[in-house]
């Protein structure tokens, strides 16, 4: 697949920003000589509010096909991608000092294009929460915990909840 698109981002004030992607996407399914080329559209796009230097929160949402690698129950229908809506949302927040939180989730719905599933909706979710503590501008360190879950038709087969907590070091130059 090729994706073209233009955008554009603008400050609104200085603590309010935008930004926008649009444009097209064309995907040519060369081995599959029964599957159909397609354009579809593409946007990306996101508003930022910063009500401090270090805290913000953002909203954003993005619509594209996205390719998949699923295969039917059966094993003899593909799948040959999925349009997907992503909205999502964000909020970075300065603890104190050195110590900041972040409370993020996602929803996302894709609609499967081919095989058994034509048409059929699968549906992702997302929490999290972390905790990041800067030693320098270079090294910081950071907890969190995220929550997930896949919700699939039953003839891909691949729903799952899943918990995730993790901790790491985090350097950079």
């Amino acid at each position: 697949g090729n994706t073209i698109y233009a955008g554009v981002e603008h400050a609104f004030t200085p603590d309010i920003a935008g930004k926008v992607n649009a444009g097209a996407q064309f995907y040519d399914f060369y081995n599959d000589s029964n599957a159909d080329s397609q354009t579809t559209p593409y946007v990306q796009g996101s508003l930022t509010y910063a009500y401090r230097s270090t805290s913000s929160v953002q909203l954003g949402l993005t619509l594209m096909q996205s390719p998949i690698d699923t295969v039917d129950a059966q094993g003899t229908s593909f799948v040959l991608n999925a349009e997907s809506l992503l909205v999502y949302a964000a909020w970075v927040h300065e603890i104190m000092p050195k110590l900041y939180g972040n409370l993020n989730g996602a929803f996302q719905q894709s609609k499967y294009n081919g095989g058994s599933v034509d048409g059929d909706s699968g549906f992702y979710y997302r929490v999290g929460v972390s905790l990041a503590y800067e030693f320098t501008k270079h090294l910081s360190a950071n907890v969190g915990y995220n929550w997930d879950q896949s919700d699939t038709p039953s003839a891909v087969n691949q729903s799952y909840n899943r918990n995730r907590v993790y901790l790491g070091v985090t350097a950079s130059y």
